[in-house]
């Protein structure tokens, strides 16, 4: 790194929780963040936080995805839970860290102005089959995922979505989130009056 050393102590980085061998980095980006030649070039630890979502997306199971059409004609309450792909992951970051991920997916020259552009990117992440799918979200679909990952029924997510903006679109983001295969169950919500 231009004539600087950067020495790497095996205390800079968070033992993994699970003896699991692919869990060992998880700290990576917080290290990344301690060191004074990258003080100044926050993207990268951004984007290595990135790739260790992908990584830990990839390391994750799918489930079976369901389908609308399975839940035809069922009660499912004021605010069903929705639950999605375990290997789904939510990031959202003050730089484009998609953009210049997939600027250098893509072989491309990344431009300064790509990679030192401070613009917030919500990016949605999950595995699908041996790959990884990635979006950008807006604000108000990146809260509705959020709600409902974190099991917040229905209601509440559409709420968050609304509140950020008005003209969101509930049925286009069911249907997307059906057509992406990341919903796995339907269920009447523990608190329905349903149940």
């Amino acid at each position: 790194m231009n004539g600087s050393s950067v020495t790497w102590q095996a205390s800079s980085f968070d033992a993994p929780v699970e003896s699991r061998l692919s869990h060992y980095g998880a700290g990576f980006p917080r290290f990344l963040k301690t060191i004074d030649t990258l003080s100044d070039m926050p993207i990268v630890a951004e984007t290595a936080r990135l790739e260790w979502a992908i990584a830990e997306a990839l390391d994750t199971a799918s489930l079976p995805p369901r389908t609308l059409t399975e839940f035809d004609g069922t009660d499912l309450g004021l605010s069903p839970d929705i639950l999605l792909q375990p290997s789904l992951r939510l990031i959202i970051s003050h730089w484009s860290i998609l953009s210049v991920w997939m600027a250098h997916q893509q072989k491309t020259a990344v431009g300064e102005n790509i990679t030192w552009t401070r613009r917030p990117e919500r990016v949605a992440l999950w595995r699908s089959g041996n790959y990884v799918r990635l979006f950008l979200l807006d604000r108000a679909s990146f809260a509705f995922w959020h709600s409902l990952k974190h099991g917040f029924g229905l209601e509440h997510a559409t709420g968050r979505a609304l509140a950020l903006d008005p003209a969101f679109d509930l049925v286009s983001a069911l249907v997307r989130l059906f057509r992406d295969r990341l919903v796995t169950n339907v269920r009447v919500a523990a608190n329905s009056p349903s149940n």
